[in-house]
């Protein structure tokens, strides 16, 4: 497994502006994962379920909002994949994980859409 590091913009700084994602934290105490691999010293999925899906649902695209422009700002892609690789870590998947990633395929569709790549995948 590929060791995932997240490039800085500036050696020193903060891979975003305005320092941590709010749904971010350090880990206390850093351990391997349970596939086996060492985990981040960050977090990237710190989230609270409020039990209603409608609310939760939005929570996860305001969630992924905030992510798109950290990802614009240092671009940074792999910060998606380590938020969905702590998302698998976790070991659920609610109402806010499900609007954080539809966030993200609806805006893979519009690129999609707008690049003229809406190719058929082949069978």
């Amino acid at each position: 497994m590929a060791k995932s590091t997240i490039r800085y913009k500036e050696p020193g700084k903060e891979p975003w502006p305005k320092g941590e994602l709010s749904f971010t934290r350090l880990r206390v105490k850093p351990k391997m994962s349970k596939a086996g691999g060492r985990l981040s010293p960050r977090d990237f999925w710190v989230v609270k379920e409020t039990g209603d899906w409608s609310v939760d649902n939005r929570v996860g695209e305001i969630l992924a909002s905030e992510l798109m422009e950290a990802m614009r700002a240092s671009r940074d892609p792999n910060l998606l994949g380590q938020c969905v690789a702590d998302m698998i870590e976790h070991g659920h998947f609610g109402g806010i994980e499900c609007g954080f990633l539809y966030a993200f395929s609806w805006w893979a569709i519009q690129g999609a859409r707008a690049s003229g790549e809406t190719r058929q995948a082949s069978s």
